[in-house]
């Protein structure tokens, strides 16, 4: 049955203008006491159903707070569409998506699932809530073990970048390295060069000191490369590894402007955004996922736990191994 205001207040001992700044996810109001009305709340899941929740249940999918390529997160986000059938809602939460909101979507019963992009959760309480409710992360995690995941094999990403480069009689190779929050970056520079290792072959590591990539535009990062391939950073290499796509218009387009009188490198990224390396010549070879598959295998997940069919593995993951595309 669903109850007043002046109902839950009566019942839980508190005013009823403290009930409605919790049922509205306002702060402010103290931890026992909120942990008190959610406890009531929950023993008592009719007393504010939303009306959101009638003849399907809903997905919510928590928007990252630090994308590369915002046109990525919407094209996986209708790969995501593409999967659910017309028993599913999908629900967009904004990247401050507060602790207190969030639980209270959770004991008001609209959303069945959480589907989280990104590389960590940022406040503590906001993961509290995450834990109490079937939820997959997509894409690198920090917490690997810890969380169930859809990941990506970044370590074979580097391993097959270094393949291809060996394969094209490259002789000069090198990984370039920039500083990220992305924790996948510096395992597919580990497995590019530990391939290297492994064929007792030699690669280099260029590392650029600059602001964290997610910080930079596009118009920077040529900035960037402009200025390193001037200072001659990138001569001599016939073969050159970039952890992330993103990286590849600046480069390509300085090494053309300023490297001269060498042949093009070879040049390989981690990419499931082609259309970052549209109109590139020569095109750079791809190593992805695609993102279908990345979106299926998280639904897959997603779908067992909500059904509850994850108590053995609860913190398990997922790695999808990558593909190469050659150029």
């Amino acid at each position: 049955m669903k109850l007043t205001v002046r109902q839950i207040a009566k019942e839980t001992g508190v005013s009823p203008a403290t009930i409605s700044r919790v049922l509205n996810g306002q702060e402010g109001i103290g931890e026992a006491t909120r942990n008190r009305i959610y406890e009531f709340l929950e023993q008592n899941p009719g007393a504010v159903r939303s009306k959101k929740t009638k003849s399907r249940r809903n997905i919510a999918l928590l928007m990252p707070r630090n994308v590369l390529n915002s046109r990525v997160f919407f094209d996986k986000l209708n790969s995501f569409l593409a999967l659910f059938n017309r028993r599913w809602n999908l629900l967009l939460l904004p990247p401050d998506t507060t602790a207190e909101e969030l639980e209270l979507a959770r004991i008001r019963n609209e959303i069945a699932g959480l589907i989280l992009f990104g590389f960590r959760c940022p406040e503590p309480s906001l993961a509290a809530v995450i834990e109490r409710i079937a939820h997959v992360w997509v894409n690198s995690h920090n917490t690997p073990g810890q969380a169930p995941c859809v990941l990506m094999g970044n370590e074979q990403a580097g391993r097959l970048a270094a393949r291809y480069l060996l394969a094209r009689k490259c002789r000069r190779c090198a990984a370039l390295e920039i500083p990220g929050e992305h924790p996948g970056f510096p395992v597919r520079i580990d497995g590019f060069r530990y391939e290297f290792f492994s064929q007792k072959k030699e690669c280099t590591i260029l590392s650029l000191q600059t602001p964290m990539l997610e910080t930079l535009s596009l118009p920077q990062l040529d900035e960037i490369f402009s200025s390193a391939v001037q200072d001659g950073k990138f001569n001599g290499f016939d073969g050159i590894f970039l952890p992330e796509s993103y990286l590849a218009p600046g480069l390509h387009l300085a090494i053309r402007r300023f490297r001269t009188g060498e042949k093009f490198p070879e040049l390989i990224s981690c990419s499931d955004s082609p259309e970052l390396l549209a109109g590139l010549w020569p095109r750079p070879a791809i190593i992805g996922l695609g993102e279908e598959l990345l979106a299926e295998y998280a639904c897959r997940e997603l779908f067992r736990r909500i059904d509850g069919n994850f108590e053995q593995d609860k913190r398990a993951s997922v790695f999808i191994t990558p593909q190469l595309q050659e150029a």
